[in-house]
């Protein structure tokens, strides 16, 4: 995988700080949740959801999930941990 500039790690962790200022978990990006409580729930998120995907292009919150779930699985496969 190609190393991300600072500028996407900034942003990354904004990402993540608002999550955490909203009452989200750390280590997760707002898109993620938006996406994970959306498919669960439904509701208000899902209308989140598509504010988001449509400010950013379609299925970004999808996206940004499935962009979580592998560099946590690579991270995990790479320092061994079961």
């Amino acid at each position: 995988m190609e190393e991300k500039t600072v500028l996407f790690k900034i942003l990354i962790n904004l990402d993540r700080l608002f999550n955490i200022l909203t009452g989200g978990d750390l280590g997760v990006c707002f898109s993620t949740r938006a996406y994970i409580n959306s498919v669960k729930s439904g509701g208000y998120w899902e209308d989140v959801r598509a504010v988001i995907d449509y400010c950013f292009w379609d299925n970004h919150c999808k996206e940004s999930y499935l962009w979580e779930y592998y560099v946590k699985a690579r991270w995990l496969k790479d320092n061994k941990i079961d």
